[in-house]
């Protein structure tokens, strides 16, 4: 049976100079730690991803209280599991 060929991202992965592969000692599993320049293309990258995060929500009309009012849901949730939780360790004895 033929060997299974890496995918391609893997392939652009193990070759770009970002992340190299290190040998634990203890085992032979492989690991990869990050370079300089590896740690700048991902922090670049987040920077990215977190403008374009800020300026989707931004857009958005009146985010701000319905995410207000989201949270509340949430936390009227919580205490409903919570209550019922208790209400259901309590029929189990």
């Amino acid at each position: 049976m033929a060997a299974k060929r890496p995918a391609r991202a893997s392939l652009r992965y193990a070759k770009a100079p970002l992340s190299p592969r290190y040998r634990r000692e203890l085992r032979q599993l492989l690991g990869h730690c990050s370079t300089k320049k590896g740690k700048q293309v991902t922090d670049d990258y987040g920077k990215f991803c977190r403008r374009l995060l800020i300026e989707q929500i931004e857009s958005l009309p009146e985010f701000d209280n319905r995410l207000k009012d989201a949270g509340q849901s949430l936390n009227t949730l919580a205490g409903i599991y919570e209550e019922i939780s208790r209400i259901a360790a309590t029929h189990r004895r």
